[in-house]
């Protein structure tokens, strides 16, 4: 890896996907979660500009106010919202999804492509925080012993 390269947290990789979403569709919002059943277990968010936040008040929801996008596949490109779903496990579903969408007609090849990818990404950083914690505490054996 060269010197210029600088690595990206997971929270900066999903905000530009979901940022390069939002705008492929030219939608107000793109959301990646991750439901266990009913119950949001992850959320990532991108809006347009003057575009209020809603992270917060989604995760809130229960089950029976979520949105459709939320409950079930739309891949009508002529509705308003599109959104496409991908088991993670048996019970934890990943949902990715345009709100609002202003340009109709696009297919959602696009977000069955990256849906993949992003619960990949989030299972590597967290086997990569696994294996940082044993480093760290090895170091800090290592440090007290020489004192």
């Amino acid at each position: 890896m060269s010197e210029g390269y600088k690595i990206r947290s997971l929270s900066e990789i999903v905000n530009e996907i979901l940022s390069t979403v939002r705008s492929y569709y030219d939608a107000e919002y793109a959301y990646y979660i991750e439901k266990d059943r009913g119950d949001i277990e992850t959320i990532y968010e991108w809006c347009d500009e003057n575009i209020e936040w809603q992270r917060d008040r989604m995760k809130l929801l229960p089950e029976e106010r979520q949105p459709k996008w939320m409950k079930t596949e739309i891949t009508d490109t002529t509705a308003r919202d599109y959104s496409v779903f991908l088991p993670i496990s048996e019970d934890v579903t990943a949902v990715l999804a345009v709100v609002g969408v202003r340009r109709g007609g696009c297919t959602i090849d696009l977000m069955r492509a990256i849906v993949q990818y992003i619960p990949q990404a989030i299972a590597l950083q967290k086997m990569q925080k696994q294996l940082r914690i044993p480093r760290q505490q090895k170091k800090m054996q290592q440090q007290k012993k020489q004192q």
